[in-house]
């Protein structure tokens, strides 16, 4: 999801730049919407772009499963593909995610909040350590706020190499996209009904975030990116052509696609203050993510693929978990504080957060995501060994 994938093919760093450039953009539409937390901006327009950088985690999603895919296709010949993925894609999450327990745990230890107002226990602690917390509404965000998506990430990860090995043609994607969402929206009403009975009224937010939240809503943004790679490696005349390696007549439409995508993206924003509330929105935000991600496979806007966008995108992962801290840590200043109100205060804790972020994933990302990749490639070494 946030993470930059580890089981990239060799000599990729360059060719897959746009990848990180779209994590960068992803994380700075949440970092947006969290900004807002602080001080919310007096524009409508500005407060609707806020609130759909919530949406960057279904984009991260989206690349997620690209890469996931890539890198399962880059590795199919090696001994035991699968459960060296499981191992690599473990060592990748877990290190930075169990320290993230940890300091919250360090300001926090048992008391209620928002995501577990009758406080917390120890089966919140190990669901979270298990990565099973994404299956009931008061463990899904309880331990780690944002915890929830890591949830539903690692859940992806159980499925995706039969994925790979089963569906090999884009129809068979597109007919599983519909399935899935279908499913999706006939689940999240019995997920609904079945925890509103079972929570009191002043908890029911809990059960519409679950209901939002949880693995089968999400599951067709992963899809999107089965689509994407499929679309991206298709067969021509019985061999797998390379992304990279499409013609000048087949990049021509390439512009313009960009141009749909981004022109859709800007009409979901203006619409998105009364769109939201639908169960489906971010499936409209998932199919203009693939138009996004697949234009810019082939388009280098400088706009969009910056170092800046790459720099954020490296370090997004160590970005998500840590800046909600952050934001724990600081809103008092900013909330109480009259220098920052409006559009213009909005903008200075917007940098703000993004600076200090960016900063400390700096560290983390160099310290503790890399020693961990390392590790899991160490252990994996030595597994084959013996």
């Amino acid at each position: 999801m946030f993470t930059q994938s580890s089981d990239s093919a060799p000599n990729s760093e360059t060719r897959y730049a746009y990848i990180d450039a779209l994590r960068g953009i992803a994380i700075l539409g949440v970092l947006l919407v969290h900004a807002s937390y602080w001080v919310y901006p007096k524009t409508p327009l500005l407060g609707s772009l806020a609130a759909m950088g919530a949406r960057g985690v279904q984009l991260f999603y989206v690349v997620s499963a690209l890469t996931i895919f890539m890198s399962l296709s880059a590795r199919r010949q090696e001994k035991n593909t699968y459960f060296a993925f499981f191992v690599r894609r473990f060592f990748r999450i877990a290190p930075l995610f169990y320290l993230s327990i940890l300091i919250y745990f360090s300001y926090m230890w048992m008391e209620p909040r928002y995501w577990c107002p009758e406080g917390l226990g120890w089966w919140h602690y190990l669901s979270s350590a298990l990565f099973i917390n994404g299956w009931s509404p008061t463990t899904i965000n309880a331990v780690v706020p944002g915890g929830w998506s890591i949830a539903i990430e690692m859940s992806f990860y159980l499925i995706a190499p039969l994925l790979f090995l089963y569906v090999k043609k884009i129809r068979v994607a597109c007919v599983l996209l519909v399935v899935s969402m279908a499913f999706s929206l006939v689940s999240t009403e019995w997920v609904t009904e079945y925890f509103s009975a079972r929570y009191p009224s002043e908890q029911q937010y809990l059960v519409k975030h679950f209901s939002f939240a949880w693995f089968f809503s999400q599951l067709p943004l992963f899809e999107f990116g089965l689509i994407l790679y499929l679309i991206m490696n298709r067969d021509v005349a019985g061999r797998k052509v390379p992304s990279m390696e499409l013609s000048n007549k087949e990049l021509k439409w390439m512009h313009p696609l960009l141009c749909i995508a981004l022109c859709v993206l800007f009409l979901l924003l203006g619409v998105y203050s009364t769109f939201a509330e639908y169960a489906f929105s971010h499936f409209v935000f998932g199919a203009a993510f693939l138009f996004l991600v697949l234009s810019m496979s082939k388009v280098r806007l400088s706009m969009l693929n910056n170092p800046v966008t790459r720099f954020l995108g490296k370090v997004s992962f160590s970005i998500y978990l840590l800046h909600l801290a952050i934001l724990d840590t600081f809103k008092p200043w900013f909330s109480k504080s009259i220098l920052f109100q409006g559009d213009m205060g909005f903008f200075v804790a917007f940098t703000f957060l993004l600076a200090v972020s960016a900063a400390i994933a700096f560290f983390s990302y160099r310290y503790i995501e890399q020693p961990g990749i390392s590790l899991g490639k160490f252990l994996l070494s030595r597994y084959r060994k013996e």
